[in-house]
C-alpha cells in the first residue's frame, strides 16, 4: 500500500523548502548517501556510548520542532542529527524502509555526560510539549505525554565484528563488546537520576486488551499501527480474530490523518458495506492508552495473491472467471454504496473455506468524488491520474480491477513499469471479449473505463458459454 511516500504534493514541496533552510542552519553537515544531516563534522565532543535523546514529530509538525528546540541546541553546543528530508522522515515513521525500531527518531541528541543528558532532556520536553508525534518503539518516554524519548546505545559507530557497516557495538563494564540492542537498554546502564519521571503511569489500564482480547502473533508492524493474530475471549470457546491497531500521530500525513483516523474510517466502511458485502464481521472497535483497536473476523482461507503466484500454475478458464465475476460483484456493490475502495488487488481478497471472494483492508477508502484526497493506493494497481485526479471516482478502482483480470489469467505481478503485456502472449484460450475488457477497464482515459456493474455483466455474459464456472476447481485450495 502506498499513500504519498515519495510523492511532491505543493504542500509537501513548500514544507520541504522550509525544512532545508532550517537545515542550513542548526544541520548544516551532510556525508554523501546518508540518511542524516548533523549539527557538527565530527563528534570528538562526545562519549562513544551513553543515554541518546530522541525527539519525535510528524512531518507536518517536523519543521515547527526544530524551530522550537535548535537555537537552544545550538546556543548549548549539543550534537545531534535529524533527517536530511522530510521525505525520509516520512520514511522513518513508516517503519517499513529503516526498520520499526526507527519510528518516531526525528532528532537523536548525543549528550556530553549524564547531567547534560538530564539538562537537555527537560528542557526539549518543556519546548516540544504542544506539538504532536509518534510513540518511539521500545524507549522511554522521559514524562508523561512527552514526545522525548531516551535510550542507551552507542554514539558512534563500533561494528562489533570490526568490519564497516556491520552490527553495531557498545562496551560492557567488562571491557567486552555487546550488540547495540535498540529494542532493550542493558541491564548494566544505569539510569542517570532525574532523566525519566518516577511518577510515569502504568501505560495500560485493565481495558480490552487485558480482559478480551489476547494478541500472540504479529502479523505486521509499522508506524501507523500493527495488525495481530489475536483471540477473543467473550465466547465460550475462544473466537479467533484479527486485532488492527491504529496508532496516535503514526504515519501523519499533510490532511491530518494517522493511524487513528485510518482505522476509524474502515470501521465505517465495514459498518456501511457489512449487509451487501462479504466484509469481515467486526467484534469490537474500542480506544485503549492513546490507540484504537479494531477486531475482525478471522477469515478461514488462501489470499488470492497466493493462488495466483507466479510459481502456480495458470487458472483454468472456468475458476478464472468465476472470480473475476466475483471481483467484479464486490466492486459494483462497493460502488453502489457510494464508496471507492482504492487499494484492490490480490493480497486483499480472500478465497474462503467455501470457496467465497472476501474483502478486506478499507482503510484507504474514499466516498466518492471526494476533492482534495490525498494519494492511496498500491503499485502496479494505481491507476495513471492516481496523482492528478481532483476527485475519488470509481474509474480508479476499475483500472486496478482490469489489472487483476491480467493477473487472474496470466499470474504475472503488475509494476509500474511499462503497460501490461498482452494476455496473448502468455496464453492462447482467452476469449477475445475478455481481452478488450481489461484493454478497456486499463484504459489511461478514467472516462472511458467500464463501470464495474458493466465488467460484471460482460463477464457474466461469457460464463453462460463456459458450463463449468461454478464447480470446484483443486487450484484454489490453500497453497502449501
Amino acid at each position: 500500500m502506498l499513500s504519498a511516500h515519495g510523492v511532491e504534493t505543493r504542500p509537501f514541496r513548500a514544507a520541504e523548502d522550509d525544512w532545508a533552510k532550517l537545515c542550513a542552519q542548526y544541520l548544516p553537515h551532510e556525508s554523501e548517501g546518508s540518511l542524516w544531516r548533523s549539527s557538527h563534522a565530527v563528534m570528538d565532543m562526545v562519549p562513544d556510548q551513553g543515554w541518546k535523546i530522541h525527539v519525535t514529530a510528524t512531518i507536518v509538525t517536523a519543521s515547527n520542532v526544530l524551530k522550537a528546540v535548535g537555537h537552544f541546541l545550538a546556543s548549548n553546543d549539543a550534537c545531534f542529527k535529524g533527517p536530511r528530508t522530510l521525505g525520509d522522515l516520512r520514511k522513518l515513521n513508516c517503519g517499513l524502509f529503516f526498520g520499526y525500531t526507527q519510528i518516531g527518531k526525528f532528532l537523536t541528541i548525543y549528550p556530553k555526560d549524564d547531567e547534560e543528558a538530564c539538562r537537555i532532556a527537560k528542557a526539549l520536553d518543556e519546548a516540544t510539549r504542544e506539538f504532536v508525534g509518534p510513540a518511539v518503539p521500545y524507549e522511554r518516554r522521559i514524562s508523561p505525554g512527552s514526545n522525548v524519548y531516551t535510550r542507551y546505545g552507542a554514539f558512534k559507530s563500533r561494528p562489533i565484528d570490526g568490519s564497516a557497516g556491520g552490527p553495531n557495538a557498545v562496551l560492557k563494564p567488562d571491557g567486552s563488546l555487546t550488540p547495540d540492542n535498540r529494542m532493550v537498554n542493558p541491564d548494566w546502564a544505569v539510569l542517570p537520576r532525574g532523566l525519566v519521571s518516577l511518577n510515569l503511569p502504568d501505560v495500560r489500564t485493565a481495558g480490552l486488551l487485558k480482559t478480551r482480547f489476547r494478541a500472540y502473533e504479529p502479523i505486521s508492524q509499522r508506524g501507523k499501527g500493527g495488525v495481530y493474530r489475536a483471540i477473543d475471549l467473550a465466547d465460550i470457546p475462544a473466537r479467533a480474530c484479527i486485532l488492527k491497531e491504529g496508532r496516535a500521530a503514526g504515519e501523519s500525513d499533510w490532511d491530518g490523518s494517522d493511524g487513528r483516523s485510518r482505522l476509524t474510517r474502515e470501521h465505517e466502511v465495514l459498518i456501511s458495506l457489512a449487509d451487501t458485502v462479504a466484509v469481515p464481521a467486526i467484534h469490537a472497535f474500542f480506544e485503549d492508552g492513546p490507540n484504537l483497536y479494531l477486531a475482525l473476523e478471522f477469515i478461514e482461507g488462501n489470499p488470492l495473491a497466493a493462488v495466483l503466484s507466479p510459481e502456480q500454475p495458470l487458472l483454468d478458464l472456468a475458476p478464472m472467471l468465476e472470480l473475476a465475476i466475483a471481483a467484479a460483484g464486490l466492486l459494483e456493490a462497493i460502488h453502489s454504496k457510494g464508496w471507492v475502495w482504492r487499494d484492490l488487488k490480490p493480497s486483499n481478497l480472500i478465497v474462503d473455506a467455501s470457496g467465497k471472494l472476501r474483502p478486506i483492508d478499507f482503510e484507504g477508502a474514499e466516498r466518492t468524488q471526494t476533492v482534495g484526497a490525498l494519494p492511496w493506493g498500491s503499485l502496479g494497481y494505481i491507476s495513471p491520474e492516481w496523482l492528478t485526479a481532483p476527485t475519488v471516482d470509481p474509474a480508479q478502482d476499475c483500472y486496478a480491477l482490469g489489472v487483476l483480470l491480467h493477473q487472474l489469467l496470466t499470474n504475472r505481478i503488475p509494476t509500474s513499469s511499462g503497460p501490461l503485456v498482452a494476455v496473448t502472449t502468455v496464453r492462447s484460450d482467452v476469449p477475445p471479449p475478455i481481452c478488450r475488457l481489461i484493454e478497456d477497464l486499463t484504459d489511461a482515459e478514467p472516462a472511458k473505463r467500464p463501470s464495474a456493474a458493466a465488467a460484471l455483466d460482460c463477464l457474466g455474459g461469457l460464463a453462460h458459454r463456459l458450463p463449468t464456472v461454478g464447480a470446484v476447481d483443486r487450484s484454489l485450495e490453500p497453497v502449501p
